[in-house]
């Protein structure tokens, strides 16, 4: 089911860089606040660490902050995730009614399938082409290939049924092109989508918070408090970049292929 993502933010500097080095950038920059924040805040709280009602104060809170910016993390993460699940199962599904609409032309006379079969061909080189890297690299073209997808609507239609099988047929090929369409809407949906902006406000205050919320942890040891500190960050980065990558579903490593569209091309040059 698509999402309604009308008012979500576009990242297209961020997700120009490799994920391996957004990666980098983010776990860096959470082992750095960490580290400074910790040291910083064992200077100015000292009292705490020997005060035992003060400490049991700041642990009630820390316990319960963790809880609920967790689970807020976890529900933006499967948000996320089923986005990019969503973009993945449309392109199969768009590649799937594209070699339906192929399969079934072949039961049609000649020269209409052949018409069906090569505005097929055109669209799916066009798609290989055109417009995936216009995707990948985040291109606000959003219907490069219309055209070649209405001439296999026109190549359809054009075909004039004489028998109730040839009208069967056609009305198989037109209720395919129907699923295909809609199929592509999806595709190009998710291409230009990314979380609603209110999500990327609660996931940013939530990091803040929590990390802010880590210095203040009543540790004695300062070394221990250090590794623990640590440990919390790199979890919460890393939660940020799992996020952040499975929001462009078209761009970077980690990304939906156009292998579908690839298969089906070497499927048609096939004698």
């Amino acid at each position: 089911m698509a999402m309604n993502l009308d008012s979500s933010l576009k990242f297209p500097n961020i997700t120009q860089i490799p994920d391996w080095a957004l990666w980098a950038v983010i776990l860096a920059a959470a082992i750095l606040v960490a580290s400074a924040g910790t040291a910083l805040m064992r200077g100015i709280h000292p009292r705490m660490m020997n005060e035992p009602h003060l400490r049991e104060t700041v642990e009630f809170i820390l316990n319960g902050c963790f809880v609920l910016f967790g689970l807020l993390m976890a529900l933006i993460t499967v948000v996320a995730y089923d986005q990019y699940s969503a973009a993945l199962s449309t392109t199969q599904q768009e590649a799937a009614e594209l070699i339906s609409i192929h399969g079934i032309s072949e039961s049609l006379p000649e020269p209409a399938s052949a018409d069906v079969a090569d505005s097929v061909e055109v669209y799916v080189k066009c798609v290989i082409d055109v417009e995936w890297p216009a995707m990948v690299e985040g291109k606000s073209v959003l219907y490069p290939c219309s055209p070649q997808a209405r001439e296999i609507g026109r190549a359809i239609g054009g075909y004039e049924p004489t028998t109730g099988r040839g009208s069967n047929i056609q009305q198989d090929l037109f209720a395919s092109y129907g699923d295909f369409l809609s199929s592509r809407r999806e595709r190009i949906f998710y291409s230009q989508r990314t979380l609603p902006g209110p999500l990327w406000f609660v996931l940013g205050l939530g990091v803040i918070i929590m990390t802010s919320l880590i210095w203040f942890m009543p540790i004695k040891s300062r070394i221990f408090h250090g590794i623990i500190s640590g440990i919390i960050s790199l979890s919460l980065a890393s939660i940020v970049a799992v996020i952040v990558i499975l929001t462009t579903p078209f761009q970077g490593s980690f990304h939906v292929s156009v292998y579908p569209f690839q298969e089906i091309q070497a499927i048609m040059e096939k004698p």
